[in-house]
C-alpha cells in the first residue's frame, strides 16, 4: 500500500488472451464480461463492479499499473501513451485483478 490515499500495483504483467484482462469485485460473477460494450477509444468496458480492459496484444504478456484512490487522483499524462480513468464499486471491499480465464494475479482491499 502506498499510504492510506492509494492501493495499488505498479508495472504487474498479466498474461491476455483475446486481448482481455479485467479488473472485478472479489464477488463479480463474470456474467456480464461478453456483454459490456467497449468504451471510447475502444480500451475498456465498465459495468458494475467489473472493468474490462482491451490491450493491443491478442494473446500474451502486458505490464500494468492498477491504482486504488479513495478520491478522485491527480492528472498525471506524462511518460503514459493511453490513460484512462474510470469510477467502478467493489461493494466486498475487495478488488481483482484478473486474467482472461479468470486466474486472479493480485487483490487488495479498497
Amino acid at each position: 500500500m502506498e499510504g492510506a490515499e492509494r492501493a495499488g500495483w505498479p508495472g504487474t504483467e498479466v498474461w491476455v488472451d483475446y486481448g482481455q484482462y479485467y479488473l472485478t469485485d472479489a464477488d463479480e460473477d463474470g456474467q456480464a464480461r461478453g456483454r459490456l460494450p467497449a468504451g471510447p477509444g475502444g480500451m475498456l468496458a465498465v459495468g458494475p463492479s467489473l472493468v474490462v480492459l482491451y490491450s493491443g496484444t491478442h494473446t500474451g504478456p502486458v505490464r500494468v499499473t492498477v491504482q486504488v484512490h479513495q478520491a478522485a487522483p491527480p492528472l498525471e499524462l506524462t511518460g503514459w501513451e493511453d490513460v484512462a480513468e474510470v469510477s467502478f464499486t467493489a461493494p466486498s471491499g475487495q478488488v481483482m485483478l484478473e486474467e482472461w480465464g479468470g486466474q486472479v494475479i493480485r487483490s487488495c482491499p479498497t
